[in-house]
This record gives structure tokens, C-alpha cells and sequence, in this order.
């Protein structure tokens, strides 16, 4: 068994056979407890994180505050190249309906299918957010009122074209 250890600052790392470390866990209880109580700990930590900085745990779109600091960065870059950036802000109507009449379920296809649809809608270079509740956020890169005109239309005709599917099953 081995192990790798990457720090960010200078530590001194106490290296011990496996076999030795699981005879101390074995022999001292307040040693195995207090191990646990650690690991649990940078667990939380690592979940708080990934909740703050990590994607949408349902679709796998950015979080707001990933959009938030992309948004800051190309309009920098936007302002020095003089390009266009372009925001759209969806939201699906009668989404607590959904939930209300047919269940959570459901309501989760639903934002799965509109996130779908806006990956397949928008270019590499665009950023698709996921908002609160039923709401999505898209920044187009270079992309002025016709190109995000064009991007709506494509994400309209896709959703009609998925509902038209959907309603002959």
C-alpha cells in the first residue's frame, strides 16, 4: 500500500508501514475515533467547496458564481478587443406546476431537458449557468443581438421540437 501527499505549504509527514498503522488504529480507540472525527471534517470541507465552486449537482452546468467570474473576465476582454457579449436569462414557466401536479421527478427531466437543449444550442466558447430554481443563464462570447437572437431561435425550435416528440409517446 502506498500513499502521495501534495501540500501547499511545508509540512513534515510521519511515514509508517500500513500494517503498523492499522495495529495502532486496532489498539487505541481514542486514536481510531480521533482519525475518523479528521477525515469526516476535510470531508465537510471538501462538500462545502464543491458546493460553492463546483457544478449544478443535477445538470452539470456552472453555478452562478463560476458565471459571475467569467462574466467579469470577458468583459474585460471584451471592453479591450471590442466585442459584443451577449446574456441570456431562461426560465421555464410553470415549473413549481410541474413539481406540484406530477412530482420533483418530473420537474428534474424538465431542467434536464431545457439544459440539454441550451448545451446543444450554444457554442464551446458560450457559458451555460444553472440560476436558482428555474432559471438558467447563458453568456455568449462575441455574440451581438443577432447572434443572440440566433441562439434563441435554435433553443425555441428544439424545444418544440422535443415537445412534439414527448407528446406522441
Amino acid at each position: 500500500v502506498s500513499a502521495s501527499i501534495l501540500a501547499l505549504s511545508r509540512v513534515r509527514a510521519l511515514v509508517m508501514p500500513g500494517q503498523k498503522l492499522i495495529g495502532m488504529l486496532e489498539t487505541s480507540p481514542a486514536l481510531s475515533v480521533r482519525m475518523m472525527q479528521m477525515l469526516a471534517k476535510r470531508l465537510r470541507e471538501a462538500d462545502q467547496l464543491l458546493m460553492r465552486d463546483g457544478p449544478d449537482a443535477l445538470t452539470g452546468l456552472v453555478n452562478l458564481r463560476t458565471l459571475t467570474d467569467s462574466y467579469r473576465r470577458e468583459a474585460a476582454a471584451a471592453r479591450r478587443r471590442s466585442y459584443a457579449l451577449s446574456l441570456l436569462h431562461i426560465d421555464i414557466r410553470g415549473l413549481a406546476n410541474i413539481n406540484t401536479e406530477y412530482g420533483h421527478d418530473h420537474g428534474d427531466l424538465a431542467l434536464l431537458v431545457v439544459s440539454d437543449a441550451l448545451r446543444a444550442c450554444t457554442r464551446e466558447s458560450d457559458i451555460v449557468a444553472r440560476g436558482e430554481d428555474d432559471e438558467f443563464l447563458v453568456l455568449l462570447t462575441d455574440a451581438d443581438d443577432a447572434g443572440a437572437r440566433t441562439v434563441v431561435q435554435r433553443l425555441n425550435l428544439r424545444l418544440r421540437e422535443l415537445d412534439r416528440k414527448s407528446t406522441r409517446l
